[in-house]
């Protein structure tokens, strides 16, 4: 996945950007996103702007990098899980 801006609908919705769960091979590359913020100002936030997990059993190959996740003024709970 490269180049995608990923934005909230509503100033009030919390949001996962980018997310990988219990994938496995790959090779994976997350490059050059914008994921601008995951939940609304002032409320406890959910989302997440990057969330790679494997399946347990088997290795994953994945690259994150020169992503932009998060802006000045805006809620993100977790940045990038790996």
């Amino acid at each position: 996945m490269r180049g995608v801006l990923i934005q909230r609908a509503a100033a009030t919705a919390d949001i996962d950007g980018i997310f990988l769960d219990d994938e496995f091979d790959g090779p994976f590359l997350i490059e050059q996103n914008v994921i601008q913020s995951t939940g609304a100002a002032g409320t406890n936030v959910f989302g997440t702007g990057i969330f790679v997990l494997g399946d347990g059993a088997n290795p994953i190959t994945a690259t994150v990098r020169g992503n932009r996740v998060g802006q000045a003024g805006a809620t993100t709970q977790d940045g990038i899980v790996y």
